[in-house]
Formats: structure tokens, sequence, C-alpha cells
């Protein structure tokens, strides 16, 4: 899938909500006890711990620019 496909998915899931619905059927189906906004978070914590064991993520170890300001 295309970053601009996954973005129509997640639109899609935002505005249509029988497609939420049935891809919240399609979830619980699988074996999945989770709603799509628990996927989303769990999705975004996993980014922040690679990111962190990494030490590239500008949002959780390199300073963001204010801090070498002087003046």
């Amino acid at each position: 899938m295309s970053l601009e496909q996954a973005k129509m998915f997640i639109e899609k899931l935002h505005s249509d909500s029988e497609f939420c619905d049935n891809v919240t059927k399609f979830i619980r189906h699988s074996g999945f006890s989770c709603t799509i906004n628990e996927i989303k978070q769990a999705e975004w914590e996993i980014l922040m711990e690679n990111y962190k064991k990494e030490g590239s993520c500008p949002y959780t170890s390199q300073p963001h620019g204010y801090e070498n300001w002087s003046g």
C-alpha cells in the first residue's frame, strides 16, 4: 500500500462509519479485541519506543532548536 493509499484509508475510517464498523468487525473476527483508536495509539507508542532506542527521533532525543538560541 502506498502512503497516499494509507492516507485515503485513514480518511475513510474517519468519514465512513459503516466502513469503520466493517474494519472493526474484521479485527474482532481475526481474534483481536481492540478498537481502531487503540491500534493507532499502539502504533504511535511502538514508533516512539523504536526512535528512543535508535536515538534519532527529533521529538525525543535531539534539541528542538530553541534550546540553542542565544540572545
